[in-house]
């Protein structure tokens, strides 16, 4: 199944940067990689019942699916070599035990590895997990195996337990022949799925052409001006890590191809597209290898040169990824302009104590903080709740536990859903298709429900620290938000299931559950029209409970909010570009200058583009060089020198934003020509 392709960027925005700040330590990070089918887990991490439950049930479900295909594979593995070599009785039974024991080993190493991924996954976005785990048990329930049960794990057929029975089962030239035999099947794979594999494989070459060439253009701009024959070395050892790089990228897709069995390598056949698991250390093997290379080329003195232009420009970028953490929780926790200001040292002490986000070697890498555990930040900020209380009211306090420690609706569940509509699960009849459709339109948009609503519910609670509100008026401030929010779900949703059923075609009550699982690895869904909900209702309720001062009061804190994260906005788009051309301190200021008169000029024209009204669109990458993209020529022209401007006008960055400056430009125009004419 898909990866749900568009919902939850907002949680997946969200709860990484609360990690960073949660003095308590958010939920508890995996101890224990799990434990195989059949045991009880003994894993130090808990979460919460119904979301251990379904972790458990999935991840025991398609193991158990993966032993089943795999022991499917060893049989027809052994019939081919008995049909081939005719072995005795004692070696077929040799071959026969082998396979099981190679099984079981792999089943326990795919149990372990799919327990782990999905625990850290859970830590990291917990009301995304239950979705995700709902949308694998669905798919598997219609015989679909799913993305999930293709790991990088060892297969059945290179345990050794195997490769030596085919040894002492077989004569030596058997043995030997069988080997061979199975290389070209492989390798015959492997050329089914080599168009797949080659479209994946240029876009990873151009991400790791991109990294490299960065870095070396890093090394040059500080130790300039640099020798032809040093320049070259520099280029030769990006290239050589380059090579590296791509060279464990198509390991491990090629492992991953082979491990998959029959439908699932048709469906990348139809699909032309192949995703390749990532390997969580592949960031520290890449720095390794490049550190390792500079060792050998540049001297001490160079050296210490570079890493003193990458520590001071990480010391200006420090207290703005701390304003993009405050930025990012802004909402969720209802700040004040007072609270941001002393979250500020918190935060920044957040993002110093935490080596993927702080530390010197990654001060010209782009930095994902919709990506970031930071669980070193925990480690660092875990003595400090004093600061927090400090600063937080009981309200928010509540609110930031209820954060660190969500706990995932089992209303997600499709079985309970049915079940609690009055059509049970494990009713004979089937469920009507308009029946299953909306079921599963209400599991897929939950994530956005549920996001819609704290977006709502944020605003109400400005007004209520605003005002100063008891807790029946604040009561009813949220009843009038989830009513606004809920209100502007319906329409959308409504979409949606249209969307699906028109998707479906002819289908019947037998075979729906299966279409929609093939369409869900096919389209996306969009998210909730923003900008246009009707909020008559929260309106109406704040004119009620607040007076005209409050409400004053109210709007000012939101016309702050507003300006922090504009403010935000400015600053991270300029410290940024120093990836793409690294600017001296004068160069920046200019830059800064230049983007402050950007996002004043077109900020109403790039409304759309925030998710629920999020205001840090600048962290997605598709979009924070957006004002860049959008000054003119002469003036960015001006700052940069011609290298500079070369490298920008040839980025990655720059053709990717240029389509959303262009559709930003036309609403610019729409909205002032009247004015101007």
């Amino acid at each position: 199944m898909k990866r749900m392709p568009t919902i939850c960027r907002w949680r997946r925005a969200f709860l990484p940067a609360l990690a960073a700040l949660c003095l308590i330590g958010g939920l508890a990070r995996a101890a224990d990689l799990g434990t195989p089918p059949g045991q009880s887990a003994k894993s130090t991490t808990k979460f919460a019942p119904p979301l251990e439950a379904k972790l458990t049930e999935a991840t025991q479900k398609i193991t158990e699916a993966k032993r089943q295909a795999w022991n499917i594979r060893m049989k027809v593995e052994i019939e081919d070599i008995q049909s081939t070599f005719a072995p005795d009785a004692n070696a077929l039974k040799l071959l026969r035990d082998a396979a099981d024991k190679a099984v079981g080993l792999s089943a326990e190493s795919f149990f372990r590895k799919l327990d782990s991924d999905w625990r850290k996954e859970a830590n990291r976005w917990p009301q995304d997990i239950l979705n995700r785990l709902n949308g694998a048990l669905l798919q598997l329930s219609v015989g679909v195996i799913d993305q999930e049960a293709v790991r990088v794990t060892v297969d059945p057929f290179e345990q050794a337990v195997w490769t030596d029975a085919l040894d002492h089962g077989l004569s030596p030239d058997q043995a030997l022949a069988w080997k061979k035999s199975v290389a070209e099947r492989r390798a015959a794979i492997l050329l089914d799925l080599a168009a797949s594999l080659g479209a994946g494989r240029q876009r990873m070459e151009s991400q790791f052409q991109e990294s490299f060439e960065r870095k070396a253009r890093v090394v040059k701009f500080a130790l300039a001006p640099v020798s032809k024959e040093h320049e070259a070395e520099v280029d030769a050892l990006a290239k050589m890590a380059f090579d590296q790089s791509l060279k464990r990228w198509q390991s491990r897709a090629e492992k991953q191809m082979l491990a998959m069995n029959a439908p699932q390598r048709q469906q990348i056949r139809q699909e032309g597209f192949f995703s390749v698991e990532d390997d969580p250390d592949e960031a520290s093997k890449q720095m390794s290898d490049w550190n390792e290379g500079l060792s050998k080329i540049l001297s001490v003195d160079e050296l210490a040169k570079l890493a003193g232009i990458e520590e001071a420009l990480q010391q200006r970028r420090i207290p703005v990824l701390a304003r993009a953490l405050i930025d990012s929780l802004d909402e969720a926790l209802s700040l004040t302009a007072r609270q941001r200001e002393l979250l500020q040292p918190i935060a920044e002490r957040a993002v110093k104590e935490t080596p993927s986000v702080g530390s010197r070697e990654v001060a010209f890498e782009r930095i994902d903080l919709t990506n970031q555990p930071l669980d070193a930040a925990l480690k660092a900020l875990n003595a400090s709740e004093a600061d927090l209380s400090a600063v937080l009211d009981a309200r928010q306090r509540k609110r930031w536990q209820e954060l660190c420690h969500p706990v995932p609706e089992m209303a997600n569940d499709v079985a309970t859903k049915r079940a609690g509509a009055g059509s049970p699960a494990n009713s004979p009849e089937p469920a009507s298709i308009d029946r299953v459709v909306a079921d599963r339109v209400e599991v897929l948009t939950a994530p956005w429900r549920d996001s819609v609503r704290a977006s709502w519910m944020a605003k109400a609670e400005v007004a209520a620290i605003a005002a100063q509100l008891d807790a029946a008026a604040f009561g009813r401030l949220q009843t009038a938000a989830r009513g606004a929010a809920d209100r502007s779900m319906d329409q959308w949703q409504s979409s949606v299931r249209q969307m699906l059923r028109n998707r479906l075609g002819d289908v019947t009550p037998g075979n729906v559950e299966q279409r929609l699982a093939e369409v869900e690895r096919q389209v996306g869904f969009g998210s909730p029209p923003n900008g246009n909900a009707d909020s008559s209702l929260l309106e109406n309720a704040l004119k009620a409970e607040l007076s005209a001062e409050q409400q004053a009061t109210w709007k000012k804190e939101l016309e702050a909010r507003k300006a922090y994260s504009t403010d935000t906005a400015r600053l991270w788009c300029a410290i940024e570009f120093n990836r793409i051309a690294p600017l001296n301190p004068e160069q920046q200021a200019k830059l800064q200058d230049l983007v402050s008169w950007f996002i004043d000029e077109y900020a109403p024209d790039m409304q759309g583009w925030y998710v629920f009204g999020d205001g840090t669109w600048y962290q997605r990458s598709y979009l924070e060089f957006l004002p860049v993209a959008g000054l003119p020529e002469k003036d960015l022209k001006a700052i940069l020198t011609e290298e500079q401007w070369a490298r920008w006008t040839t980025s990655s960055e720059c053709e990717m934003v240029t389509n959303y400056w262009t559709n930003v430009q036309r609403r610019h125009d729409r909205r002032v020509k009247p004015i101007t004419q």
